[in-house]
């Protein structure tokens, strides 16, 4: 539990350093990631993406010197928003080489963050860095797609910042990122009353 203690500080440090341009992330990365291995041992890498309003999608990953993306079978997606102040659809995935490796992680997290157990998703995102699977659409395609949703979103009354906020809530409950979403808005259009609205 102690171990976990450090990483909750870690983490909280870590966003602190995403807004500081004075910080040296990769010493952050590199301390959260020594960290992770004393409590994996199959521990082998990370990724944050971070949803920021003018930027788009800022992705950091960051995998151990005997770690690479095919040998992954464990992960944990922890949603950045549930532990700092971090846009919704932003989040940080940690990956391991045994399935179930991070267990005990998201039980201290739910119970530290006084959190429900489901708030955290378990060996679900180890397909994400695999090289057959779905490419990441560029930032043209993702900026388009979520223009694409905001207006639908307003065609069907709501205010431009109401739409924003709507797509936000609708990424951060699906667990998902804001292409996501958004993608999901635009293919709820049909023939009948409009997007399905969750």
């Amino acid at each position: 539990m102690q171990t976990h203690r450090v990483l909750l500080a870690e983490l909280a440090q870590l966003s602190q350093a995403l807004d500081d341009p004075d910080v040296d992330l990769d010493a952050e990365l590199r301390r959260l990631s020594d960290d992770l291995t004393r409590v994996a041992e199959s521990y082998l890498g990370l990724r944050i993406t971070i949803e920021t309003t003018g930027a788009g999608r800022v992705c950091l990953t960051r995998w151990r010197d005997s770690g690479s993306p095919g040998d992954a079978h464990g992960s944990l997606f922890i949603p950045l928003p549930l532990i700092c102040a971090a846009a919704p659809g932003s989040a940080l995935v940690l990956y391991a080489g045994h399935a179930g490796a991070f267990t005990d992680l998201a039980a201290d997290l739910s119970w530290a963050l006084s959190l429900p157990l489901s708030a955290f998703t378990l060996d679900q995102h180890t397909h994400e860095h695999d090289p057959a699977g779905k490419a990441t659409p560029s930032g043209l395609v993702v900026f388009s797609l979520v223009n694409q949703a905001i207006g639908v979103l307003i065609a069907w009354g709501r205010t431009h910042e109401q739409a924003q906020d709507e797509l936000r809530r609708q990424a951060t409950d699906a667990r998902s990122d804001l292409p996501t979403a958004a993608t999901a808005i635009i293919e709820s259009i049909g023939p009948g009353t409009g997007p399905r609205l969750v």
